[in-house]
């Protein structure tokens, strides 16, 4: 009642972690806020339909919605949304595994101005849902498929085919993927600038070339727990994606001095780089990183035991705004 009272020009609404918000505070609450735009209800789990039609037919201007962790939205709710919300952009659905692809094909058709879709554990998304949710939103510039395990190949190849504006791509978890679906996304998507490969156990040197080669944008990069690259693949990195500024490749302990110094090198402008489980980086390469990289802030070292106590030392005084993650046999 407070706040119908005295917020009567709110735009936002963000619940996060509420175990008792229910559908029935959700309606009695949107019906006097018709001007909401962003709404997020993330891990809610007594949200369900009855809710999110309420806010789609009383908040027709809605841009952004979030209802990840609502495991009781069901395509009806999400069908609500795709009929009365016209001017969405933005849709999270996160672990909502009652949702299919039919509801969020109708997002896609309805809400011609979708822009992002992060759709993270959807255990029921595949390869073909996929591919009719992306054959009517050809608009997207960012997609999160993270951890939709039945997706192969075939179902992001044809994705890349129909959504060639994607600057952000997470296949995080897609164990299924390959090389050569990241070759797609380096010929037809040249302006990505944000790539999420980890734990894309499958994806090879040849896949990681091709994205350095042609994305040549790219600001952001994740391949931790990529078991299969090779210095081979950072070295491109280096060579072509000098924007790069975060790099994460935790745990790919094929590595050694020679890509680490050729990032050195290549990407000055690096501010985030987590080499930890990189048991073949040795301080000879990091002393040239601390030395080329002005902009770095962030170094996590956990788990590379080349790396001697004395050089953890050694970067905290020459580099006092460093936050470092060091070993775990250096001093604190």
């Amino acid at each position: 009642r407070g706040m119908t009272t005295y917020c009567k020009s709110l735009t936002s609404l963000s619940i996060l972690k509420s175990d008792s918000l229910t559908d029935d505070a959700v309606m009695a609450f949107v019906s006097h806020y018709r001007q909401l735009l962003h709404i997020s209800f993330r891990a809610c789990p007594l949200i369900g339909d009855n809710a999110i039609i309420a806010v789609a037919r009383s908040c027709p201007d809605l841009c952004k919605l979030d209802i990840s962790g609502c495991e009781r939205v069901t395509d009806a709710g999400v069908s609500s949304v795709a009929a009365h919300c016209p001017k969405l952009t933005t849709f999270t659905a996160l672990l909502c595994s009652a949702i299919t692809h039919q509801s969020l094909q109708l997002v896609a058709q309805r809400c011609v101005g979708l822009r992002e879709l992060d759709l993270r554990v959807l255990d029921k998304l595949t390869d073909e849902g996929l591919q009719e949710i992306s054959r009517a939103a050809r608009r997207l510039t960012r997609l999160d498929v993270g951890i939709c395990t039945q997706l192969t190949n075939c179902g992001l190849q044809g994705t890349i085919h129909n959504c060639r504006e994607l600057t952000s791509l997470s296949i995080s978890g897609c164990v299924r993927i390959t090389s050569c679906t990241l070759e797609t996304v380096g010929d037809l998507c040249p302006r990505l600038t944000s790539l999420n490969l980890r734990l894309c156990e499958k994806v090879t040197d040849q896949g990681i070339i091709a994205i350095a080669e042609h994305c040549l944008a790219l600001r952001v990069l994740n391949v931790s727990l990529c078991d299969a690259v090779t210095d081979a693949a950072l070295t491109a990195v280096a060579r072509n994606c000098a924007a790069l500024e975060q790099l994460n490749v935790r745990v790919c302990n094929r590595l050694t001095d020679v890509s680490v110094c050729a990032l050195a090198d290549g990407c000055r402008n690096l501010v985030w780089l987590d080499l930890s489980g990189c048991t073949h980086v040795t301080d000879k390469s990091l002393d040239q990183v601390l030395r080329q990289c002005t902009e770095l802030e962030y170094l996590y070292l956990a788990g590379c035991h080349n790396v001697p106590p004395e050089a953890i030392l050694r970067y905290k005084r020459r580099c006092p705004r460093l936050r470092l993650c060091a070993p775990a046999h250096s001093p604190q």
